[in-house]
């Protein structure tokens, strides 16, 4: 990474003493420019609070001073890479606002891309069922089955229902935190009581008390599931320490990002066998895998061939023109290789590819 210029900080300094201090994490002036303004913005919301509960004489002054203090220890913590969504304590994903919180994945905008586009191809489908039923594997913070809901509100002739399973407990309290902020006050158009979250071991056996299938039996759960979408933990124990973003590294849950790799696979793939096997059990129609990048996609798409599905590649914006053929697989969309998008039966009909 390049160093700052002193003049590019001398700059900065002189139009705020607080931009020299971001421009670390953001590398550019007007980037470190928007971030201070989110920050500023978000201080004042935190001061208002303190204000609401002062004495009125002493509101305005101490109002000030504590927004002042507030503001310069955000912009601290973001000058030592804290990510600005645990600061600012939200990200949009689509459409929707997500809260989000330390231990838990920060939502990544080309996951939002991949899932909004999923269900606009879906809300085009004829002969869809009545109910639609989503099962997302890896929920985190439940941003998947919350954008899905909200997009496929808009085809009012079917039901749709959304289930996310992490093993996280702490990802589970923020998911039922969204659902009830975005899904239970109905603001954003999703049905809150169409979503629900549930603990699971994606990884563990059949028989375990805590495998997928068992929870899903014990919950009630159990029977087919359309469609099927996942955000795995994908890092590979050699790319975790070469190319990960040294924010991610140190902030974000080493355990939502890499995977839990035997020394014969290091190549992030350990959850993709499971997830397709599910998936046949389930008799999921669509399956949607998030991958690191088109080499990752390409093998996950052999996999997926392995087990009888079809398959292509969206790319992280998947609803731009743009195709080509690599290693026999469709990769369409603009951008680097980001979903691996499986199907089989009716599923081929729902997306229009048949």
């Amino acid at each position: 990474m390049p160093r700052l210029s002193p003049s590019l900080l001398r700059h900065a300094r002189s139009l705020n003493p607080l931009l020299p201090a971001l421009l670390r994490p953001c590398r550019t002036l007007s980037s470190a420019q928007n971030e201070l303004r989110w920050l500023d913005e978000h201080a004042e919301r935190i001061a208002q609070k303190y204000a609401n509960g002062a004495e009125v004489l002493k509101c305005r002054f101490e109002t000030k001073a504590w927004k002042c203090k507030v503001l310069r220890e955000l912009v601290r913590k973001r000058g030592l890479g804290t990510p600005l969504q645990y600061l600012l304590g939200s990200e949009y994903f689509g459409d929707l606002e997500v809260f989000v919180r330390r231990g838990v994945l920060v939502p990544r905008c080309e996951t939002a891309a991949s899932t909004t586009h999923l269900a606009r191809l879906l809300r085009r489908a004829e002969n869809l069922p009545e109910e639609l039923k989503l099962l997302d594997l890896c929920t985190g913070s439940g941003c998947i089955p919350l954008l899905f809901q909200h997009e496929m509100r808009r085809r009012q002739d079917v039901d749709v229902s959304c289930l996310g399973v992490d093993v996280e407990e702490r990802a589970l309290r923020l998911a039922r935190y969204n659902l009830c902020k975005v899904g239970r006050g109905n603001v954003a158009g999703v049905d809150g009581d169409a979503v629900r979250f549930v603990r699971a071991d994606v990884l563990r056996d059949i028989d375990a008390p805590d495998s997928l299938t068992r929870v899903l039996e014990k919950e009630g759960l159990g029977g087919k599931w359309d469609v099927l979408t996942a955000n795995p933990p994908y890092v590979s124990l050699k790319a975790y320490w070469s190319s990960t973003a040294l924010s991610v590294r140190h902030f974000e849950p080493r355990r939502a990002l890499q995977a839990h790799n035997r020394p014969e696979m290091d190549g992030g793939d350990t959850f993709y066998p499971r997830i397709l096997r599910t998936a046949r059990l389930v008799d999921a129609q669509i399956v949607l895998l998030e991958v690191a990048d088109l080499q990752q996609g390409l093998r996950v798409a052999g996999l997926a061939r392995d087990s009888e599905f079809e398959v292509v590649i969206w790319r992280d914006v998947p609803d731009q023109d743009g195709e080509e053929v690599v290693g026999g697989i469709r990769v369409i969309g603009k951008g680097h290789g980001r979903s691996v998008v499986c199907w089989r039966g009716a599923g081929g009909r729902w997306l229009g590819v048949e």
